[in-house]
C-alpha cells in the first residue's frame, strides 16, 4: 500500500488514487465484488465481500466497508482490503 498510512476527507482519500491512475483509464471491470454481504441497521452498515481485481480469475483480496446514513444517504465512513499470505511469503 503506498503512503499515506491515513487519509481524512474526499480530496486526501482522492489524492492516493494519483499513482493507480497514472497507469492509464481503468477498465470498467476493474473491480468485481463477489460473495458480497451487506449488514445495515438505521443509521450504520457493513459490507463485505471477495474482490477480483484487474480481470483475474479468482478473488485475490476481501472487502471490508463500514457506513454511515446521513440526511438520506449512505457514505462510505471505513474501507480496508486485506490478501492473505501465501506459504512462503
Amino acid at each position: 500500500m503506498p503512503e499515506p498510512l491515513q487519509s481524512r476527507g474526499l480530496q486526501a482519500y482522492s489524492q492516493t488514487w494519483d499513482l493507480f491512475y497514472s497507469y492509464g483509464d481503468p477498465h470498467p471491470e476493474l473491480f468485481v465484488i463477489e460473495d458480497l454481504t451487506i449488514i445495515a441497521g438505521e443509521d450504520v452498515g457493513f459490507a463485505f465481500g471477495l474482490l477480483r481485481i484487474g480481470g483475474s480469475v479468482n478473488p485475490v483480496c476481501r472487502l471490508t466497508l463500514g457506513l454511515q446514513k446521513h440526511v438520506d444517504q449512505w457514505l462510505i465512513r471505513h474501507e480496508h482490503h486485506s490478501s492473505p499470505l501465501t506459504s512462503g511469503q
